[in-house]
C-alpha cells in the first residue's frame, strides 16, 4: 500500500510539474515577445546543513525559478560554476540570455569571465543591492558611526529584554509601534535599527520621564540591571545623540533610497548608471547640507565615501548600464521650441485630445518604458528592438534572496527527509505558480500586456501613417523621443520669477469651479478612425486632427529649474492637471520649427 501511495505521490507531482513548467514557459517566453533573460544564481543551506545554489530567469515578464543544485562534498570553484551556468544557458539557448548577475564574490566574476569566453554577447553584472549594502558597511569605519551603532542597540536590548521596559514602552507611549533589533538576513539592518528609534525618540524621551520609568528604575536591586538601566535614560535624554543620528540618517538616506528602488519587482536598468553617478556626487557634497545639526561629518569623511561608493560603482557596472541610459527617453530632451503666442492654442488641442482618450491612457501606456517603444517606436524599428531587449533586465540578485523562503516552507523540521531533487520540484511549482496568478490578477485590474499591446499596433500604425503624411520625416523617422518641455524657458517668456504652483498648492483656484470637468467617454481599444478628430463637430479641419495626434501624453514639469540634468525637482503630470491647469505648459515632438508653427497659426481663431 505504501509503495503504491508513493507511486501516486510521485506521479502527481511529475504531472504537476510539466503542468506549470508549460504555463511558465509561454509566459515568460512568448511567441510574440522579446524573450532576452538574466540568470541570476545566490547560495543558501537547507535544513539538513546541505549547500543549495539555485538559479533564476528574470526579464519584463516576471521571475521564474529554473532549478536548484546541491553542491554537498565539491569545491565550489569558478570552473563550477560556470560549468554549471553553462548547462542553464544550453537549456535556455545562448541566444535567449543576455546577462549574468550575481553577488560581487571573486568566484561569481571570475566565472562570468569564464562564460564570456563561451559567449561573448553575455556579460556579467554584480548585484547592485549587496553592492549598496557592502557601502553601508564601509560607513563603519569612522569612530562615531561604531559609537552610536553600539549605544543605541543597548538601549533596544535593554527595552526589549525586559518585558516591565517593553510593556510600558509599547502599551502607554508607542501606539503600539515597537523598536526593531538588527536582523542577520536584511540590507542595512543597523540603519533600520536607528531609523526606527529616532522616529520613536518623543515616545522614548516621554517614557523616561514618566512615574512608571521612575517606579521601575527606583525598584531594581541589581547593581548591574540598574547602570543599565541608568545608561538606557540618560542616551535617549541626550541631545546630541539625538543630533548625530539624525547626521547619519541624512546620511545613509540616499544610499537606502536606491536601495529600495533596486530591491524590488522594478526593472531599474535604464536608471542605474545615473543613480549611481548621482549617489557618489550627493555623498561627496553632503558636509555642505545645511540640515546637519552636527559637525562630525567633515569634507575630508565626505570624500573618502565618495571614493567608497565609486568603488563599488565600479563592483556591478557592465556594459548594458550606460547603453539602457542611452535608450531612455527621459535623460535627453529639449526645451520647448514653440513660442508662448501658440502654446494656448496647443492647450485647446491637447483639451479636445483628453476628451477622447482619457487619464488612464497616461497611466497604462507609459508604466513602463520597454511599452512606450512598442507603442511609439515604429520608425525606429532596430533601436525598439534594441531596447526591448535590453530595458527589461535585472540589475539585483535580488530574486534569488526572495526565492529561499519557498524552501523552508516546504522543506521544514517535519517534512527534513525529503531528497533534494523532490524539493526542487515542489520549489518550482510553487514559486512559478506566482507568475500566473500575478498575470491573472493584471487582466483582472485591466492592465495591458505586451499581448495587448500588439493587437493594438494596427491602430497605433494608423496613427503613424496619418502623421508621416503631414510632416517632412526627421533623421530617424517620426522621432516621438523628446517630450519634455522646459517650463524655465515659459517662465522666461511670461515673466516669472518663480514656478507656477500646482493644483492645490495655492489658496486660489485654478479652474473655474462653476464648470463641471468633462470626464473622459471612450477607452482607446474602443475608438474608430473617425474618432480621431474631435467631437465638438465638422469645424474641425484635418490640420486639428494632425495637432491631436502628434501631442504626447506624457509632460513633466521642471519646478522652474534649467538643470542639466532631468531627475530633480521634477514630478509627472497627470492628463487633468494639464487640461484644466492654466499655468502647465506642454511640447510637441520632435517636427520641422517652422511647419509645425505654421499649422498651429493656421488653426488660430
Amino acid at each position: 500500500m505504501l509503495f503504491f501511495v508513493r507511486k501516486l505521490s510521485n506521479d502527481l507531482l511529475e504531472d504537476e510539474f510539466k503542468e506549470v513548467k508549460d504555463r511558465t514557459e509561454k509566459l515568460m517566453f512568448p511567441p510574440l515577445g522579446f524573450s532576452k533573460v538574466t540568470i541570476t544564481c545566490d547560495g543558501w543551506t537547507n535544513i539538513q546543513g546541505r549547500p543549495i545554489v539555485n538559479f533564476l530567469i528574470v526579464n519584463k515578464y516576471g521571475e521564474m525559478y529554473h532549478s536548484s543544485v546541491d553542491c554537498s562534498g565539491i569545491y565550489k570553484d569558478a570552473l563550477w560554476e560556470s560549468g554549471e551556468l553553462i548547462k542553464v544557458i544550453e537549456e535556455l539557448r545562448p541566444e535567449n540570455v543576455l546577462q549574468f548577475v550575481a553577488e560581487n564574490a571573486a568566484v561569481n566574476r571570475k566565472a562570468g569571465e569564464l562564460i564570456r569566453e563561451k559567449y561573448p554577447h553575455i556579460v556579467f553584472g554584480g548585484c547592485v543591492a549587496h553592492g549598496l549594502n557592502l557601502l553601508s558597511h564601509d560607513l563603519g569605519q569612522y569612530t562615531w558611526i561604531t559609537s552610536l551603532f553600539d549605544r543605541c542597540q543597548k538601549m533596544v536590548a535593554f527595552i526589549k529584554n525586559h518585558h516591565m521596559t517593553n510593556a510600558i514602552f509599547i502599551d502607554k507611549f508607542s501606539d503600539g509601534l515597537t523598536l526593531l533589533r538588527p536582523g542577520a538576513t536584511r540590507f542595512m539592518t543597523n540603519f533600520i535599527m536607528i531609523d526606527r528609534a529616532y522616529a520613536l525618540r518623543y515616545c522614548l524621551k516621554e517614557m523616561t520621564s514618566s512615574k512608571e520609568w521612575e517606579k521601575y528604575e527606583g525598584g531594581i536591586t541589581d547593581w548591574t540591571a540598574k547602570g543599565k538601566c541608568m545608561d538606557t535614560r540618560l542616551t535617549i535624554e541626550d541631545k546630541n545623540f539625538w543630533d548625530e543620528i539624525h547626521d547619519l540618517l541624512w546620511l545613509i538616506h540616499p544610499i537606502w533610497v536606491l536601495l529600495r528602488k533596486v530591491d524590488s519587482h522594478r526593472h531599474f536598468i535604464g536608471h542605474i548608471y545615473w543613480e549611481s553617478w548621482n549617489l557618489e556626487d550627493i555623498l561627496k557634497k553632503m558636509h555642505t547640507n545645511v540640515k546637519l545639526k552636527s559637525r562630525l561629518l567633515t569634507q575630508e569623511q565626505c570624500e573618502l565615501i565618495s571614493v567608497n561608493a565609486h568603488a563599488r560603482w565600479e563592483m556591478w557596472n557592465n556594459e548594458l548600464h550606460p547603453t539602457a541610459m542611452l535608450l531612455m527617453p527621459f535623460y535627453f530632451t529639449k526645451p520647448s521650441v514653440l513660442p508662448y503666442l501658440q502654446i494656448e492654442h496647443v492647450k485647446q488641442s491637447f483639451r479636445r485630445y483628453v476628451r477622447i482618450y482619457g487619464t488612464h491612457v497616461l497611466k497604462k501606456q507609459l508604466d513602463e518604458i520597454e511599452e512606450w517603444y512598442i507603442v511609439y517606436s515604429d520608425g525606429i524599428p532596430a533601436m525598439r528592438d534594441l531596447a526591448m531587449q535590453i530595458l527589461g533586465q535585472s540589475v539585483t540578485s535580488s530574486a534569488c534572496e526572495r526565492n529561499w523562503s519557498s524552501f523552508p516552507h516546504i522543506h521544514n523540521k517535519k517534512r527534513n527527509r525529503l531528497t533534494v531533487e523532490r524539493v526542487d520540484k515542489l520549489v518550482y511549482v510553487a514559486f512559478n505558480k506566482n507568475i500566473s496568478s500575478i498575470h491573472r490578477k493584471l487582466e483582472r485590474q485591466g492592465a495591458k500586456t505586451l499581448n495587448k499591446y500588439l493587437r493594438s499596433r494596427g491602430k497605433q500604425q494608423k496613427i503613424r501613417r496619418f502623421v508621416d503624411e503631414h510632416e517632412e520625416p526627421t533623421k530617424f523617422g517620426c522621432d516621438l523621443s523628446k517630450w519634455l518641455d522646459d517650463q524655465a524657458e515659459d517662465n522666461e517668456v511670461r515673466g516669472r520669477t518663480e514656478a507656477p504652483a500646482f493644483a492645490g498648492e495655492t489658496s486660489e483656484p485654478h479652474t473655474d469651479q462653476s464648470q463641471e470637468r468633462q470626464r473622459p467617454k471612450k477607452f482607446v481599444d474602443d475608438i474608430d478612425d473617425d474618432d480621431l478628430c474631435s467631437e465638438e463637430g465638422d469645424a474641425e479641419s484635418e490640420d486639428d486632427c494632425l495637432i491631436d495626434v502628434l501631442l504626447q501624453e506624457r509632460v513633466r514639469f521642471d519646478n522652474g529649474s534649467a538643470s542639466v540634468r532631468p531627475g530633480h525637482n521634477e514630478r509627472l503630470v497627470t492628463v487633468e492637471d494639464i487640461a484644466y491647469d492654466e499655468t502647465i505648459s506642454i511640447s510637441l515632438p520632435k517636427v520641422e520649427v517652422e511647419e509645425a508653427v505654421s499649422k498651429l497659426q493656421n488653426t488660430a481663431v
